[in-house]
């Protein structure tokens, strides 16, 4: 257990549950010599265990489902659940955007990316400074509050954060200000958030935000999202050369 506690503490491995296969040869006394057996002290009784014949496979499981066995040990509803997706890395977020023939198969493909690295995301489009909701995952944002919220990329609290800076990561700023952000949005205020601009052609066209949630933490590295949405810069412009490039082929109307 002291191993598995240490890969948990020191190397990051995922806690889950395990199953430990113990050698029942372990147990089997030691066979001393006709010779030293009558010199030799009597073991006392409680100086090791003794455990009755058990087929390991039987015991522990093995040539099973790993559903049955979750079942078994920890109740249906552990055993109905799949074991946790890998998350994306950044090769197979360039692929689905080289696949995505629309902006919302973009965000969608972002979003995708967060899943497992973050517990909210929100990507916003702006227009002449105005942030507005474009898609989300994990905010679960009523109707009304999706097509109104609003908010002024030159003045907003949360937007200033990224005055000098090329995105924003760590606690949120404690002030009601900031907090207002959220407040609008109808949600709880995260732990902690990363925030990064989207820029094409020296434009602000977009801005991700990903969260903690509420008592949470971000997972892996911070950089993994500021490379992704570079990407996305480059994949918007891919998208609108793509688009442009089908409809200059399209048959030209006489007049």
């Amino acid at each position: 257990m002291r191993i598995l506690q240490a890969l948990e503490t020191y190397y990051g491995a995922e806690r889950r549950a395990r199953f430990i296969k113990l050698d029942h040869k372990l147990a089997e006394r030691p066979q001393s010599s006709p010779a030293r057996g009558k010199a030799a002290r009597a073991t006392p009784k409680d100086d090791f265990v003794s455990f009755a014949p058990v087929d390991p496979q039987t015991e522990f499981g093995y040539d099973r489902p790993w559903q049955e066995v979750a079942e078994e040990h920890f109740g249906r509803d552990f055993a109905e659940h799949d074991p946790p997706k890998p998350m994306m890395s950044l090769p197979e977020l360039a692929e689905s955007f080289c696949r995505a023939d629309s902006r919302d198969d973009l965000a969608r493909a972002a979003l995708d990316f967060g899943a497992g690295r973050a517990h909210r995301m929100l990507l916003m489009i702006v227009r002449t400074n105005r942030a507005s909701v474009w898609q989300e995952r994990g905010f679960s944002l009523a109707d009304g509050v999706r097509s109104d919220a609003q908010f002024d990329v030159t003045t907003d609290a949360l937007f200033r954060t990224l005055l000098g800076n090329d995105h924003f990561y760590g606690a949120l700023p404690t002030n009601d200000e900031a907090r207002s952000f959220f407040d609008r949005l109808g949600v709880a205020a995260p732990a902690e958030l990363v925030l990064v601009p989207i820029h094409v052609n020296d434009r602000l066209v977009a801005a991700a935000l990903a969260d903690s949630g509420p008592k949470g933490r971000m997972e892996g590295d911070v950089h993994d999202f500021l490379r992704a949405f570079r990407l996305f810069s480059t994949a918007v412009l891919m998208v609108a050369l793509r688009k442009n490039l089908r409809d200059a082929a399209q048959p030209l109307e006489l007049a």
